[in-house]
């Protein structure tokens, strides 16, 4: 797993598995720790894998580690915050690159084995 494909994984993660609210207190959008703990291991995965570290994954198994660490509800109310708005960050940006492509005409596999859209036939 690259750092890329840990950052795809994570996001769907996070849409599978959203942050929980906690029964006791009512606070919404708190990872669970058995949660924080499949993060990191992905985000160590990413990072021994690619051996090199990248910015937003070693930031995020950082502040993962300091989030399992603490138990104070505050502080992890304001983490989860953190991670959450990183994610989008990054995924706002992976949008407008999207978006500032221009459209790529691409031919069905029908049209590459028949030769459809060419000269070429093969049927």
């Amino acid at each position: 797993m690259n750092h890329t494909e840990f950052q795809y994984w994570l996001r769907g993660y996070y849409e599978l598995t959203p942050p929980n609210t906690t029964a006791t207190t009512n606070v919404p959008n708190i990872l669970s720790t058995k949660q924080a703990e499949v993060v990191l291991k992905h985000a160590d995965l990413a990072i021994k894998q690619s051996g090199s570290p990248s910015n937003v994954t070693s930031w995020i198994a950082g502040t993962l580690v300091a989030y399992l660490s603490c138990e104070d509800l505050e502080f992890r109310t304001k983490i989860s915050a953190q991670i959450d708005q990183k994610i989008a960050q990054q995924f706002e940006a992976v949008t407008q690159e999207e978006t500032d492509k221009p459209p790529t005409r691409s031919r069905s596999r029908y049209q590459r084995w028949t030769g459809s859209g060419s000269s070429r036939r093969y049927c």
